[in-house]
């Protein structure tokens, strides 16, 4: 969810609400590996990229909703390309905090 297209696309200081959201994950489940905390950005990104959720919708069987499930589609897309180019930055954000102790 620190990567989720709202979040990511949101005009807020999204990587900050990412190490929010991801601080406090930790905090509340200190036994999660710190490869699992690592990879959270990068699992995103590979959902996101990888994910068919609504071609069938909108290709096969167009309905009621089709505009909003166009702008989920826009929106996945916005946040596909901030992911991509901010790859160093996310995985800077990912090691700098399993460096940081859980409290």
């Amino acid at each position: 969810m620190a990567f989720y297209p709202n979040t990511v696309t949101s005009g807020t200081d999204w990587m900050q609400t990412a190490r929010t959201f991801i601080a406090a994950y930790r905090a509340a489940n200190p036994a999660v590996a710190d490869i699992d905390i690592t990879a959270c950005a990068r699992v995103a990104l590979v959902q996101l990229l990888g994910s068919l959720y609504g071609v069938k919708q909108h290709y096969l069987k167009p309905g009621l909703f089709q505009d909003d499930l166009d702008e989920f589609w826009l929106l996945r897309h916005r946040t596909v390309t901030v992911l991509l180019n901010h790859l160093a930055d996310t995985d800077q954000l990912m090691a700098e905090l399993i460096s940081t102790p859980n409290r």
